[in-house]
């Protein structure tokens, strides 16, 4: 029985004054102009964090890519969202200001997602588990008592979780 998982990197966004509808969890969504785009889990309605490469900034709104209208952004040459040195700005509630604000907070975790789309509670007694790496490398995972574990995976890398009898 395989399990097939891949490690995605998500941002938090948090810390706006005027742009509280644009707090939430972002997932990567796919691309926008060949960068990583994200939409939000929990949001109130619809919200996107995308890159506009002729403008080198990061954008938060509710439409995802290809527009600078949004009512969180920051420059950022780099384009990596979880490497930005500058102040992200938010538009004011006249709709047109932008004003820059330590406040505001884009942070970037790691969680691990299931590819398949079925939920399984198995029993583990008398099983042993593994992953199976892209290289083809298989590490054995070490079992807690309460059938919980957990093993490094790196930030990218797909790897395969298999559960084989004693």
């Amino acid at each position: 029985s395989f399990i097939s998982v891949t490690t995605v990197k998500y941002f938090v966004v948090s810390g706006s004054t005027h742009q509280e509808s644009r707090h939430g969890t972002y997932r990567q969504l796919g691309t926008c102009l060949s960068v990583a785009s994200y939409k939000c889990d929990d949001c109130s309605g619809d919200q996107y964090i995308w890159y506009d490469t002729p403008s080198t900034k990061w954008y938060i709104g509710s439409i995802n890519c290809d527009t600078s209208s949004a009512g969180i952004r920051v420059d950022d040459s780099g384009q990596d969202l979880g490497a930005v040195s500058s102040t992200w700005e938010e538009e004011d509630t006249d709709g047109t200001t932008f004003n820059a604000t330590t406040a505001i907070l884009v942070t970037a975790l790691t969680s691990y997602t299931k590819v398949d789309t079925e939920e399984c509670m198995c029993p583990v007694d008398g099983a042993k588990v593994f992953v199976l790496r892209e290289s083809g490398s298989r590490d054995t995972v070490e079992l807690q008592e309460d059938g919980t574990f957990s093993t490094a995976v790196f930030v990218g890398e797909t790897v395969t979780l298999g559960l084989e009898q004693y």
